[in-house]
Parts: structure tokens; C-alpha cells; sequence
């Protein structure tokens, strides 16, 4: 299975943008900022983002190309 990105966006009525999850591997992206490696980090309680600036900036690629793509549907 090839690595692939899974957003879980927790808005429903009205998106609000950031108001997600955005899950790669073992990283989780957390409304855009926190982020967490649940290898080590199940619980999700250390935010990790300062010391992996390069995972932050993908994962935040990664959503908004999902975000641009709501609007073509």
C-alpha cells in the first residue's frame, strides 16, 4: 500500500479550515499546528512540531491541496 495522507476533517455544518486531523504514517497534524508521532506518542501528549518543521510543512501541503479540492465537487 503506498504512503497516502487521510484527512478527518471535525467541522459539519459549516467547514472551518484547520479544524482537523491530518494523518500520515505515524505523524498526526492537529489543527494545522500540534503535531504528534503516535509511535512513541499514542496518547498524543507531546507536541512535537518545533523539532520537525519539514513533517508540519508537508502534512500542512498535504491538507491544503484536500482543502482546494473541496471546491471543484
Amino acid at each position: 500500500v503506498p504512503d497516502r495522507t487521510l484527512v478527518v476533517q471535525y467541522s459539519r455544518d459549516k467547514l472551518e479550515k484547520w479544524d482537523s486531523c491530518v494523518i500520515r504514517g505515524d505523524w498526526r497534524l492537529v489543527k494545522g499546528a500540534e503535531l504528534y508521532d503516535v509511535r512513541k506518542d499514542r496518547a498524543q501528549t507531546a507536541d512535537v512540531a518545533a523539532a520537525h518543521p519539514d513533517v508540519v510543512k508537508r502534512l500542512r501541503a498535504d491538507y491544503e491541496a484536500w482543502w482546494a479540492g473541496l471546491g471543484k465537487t
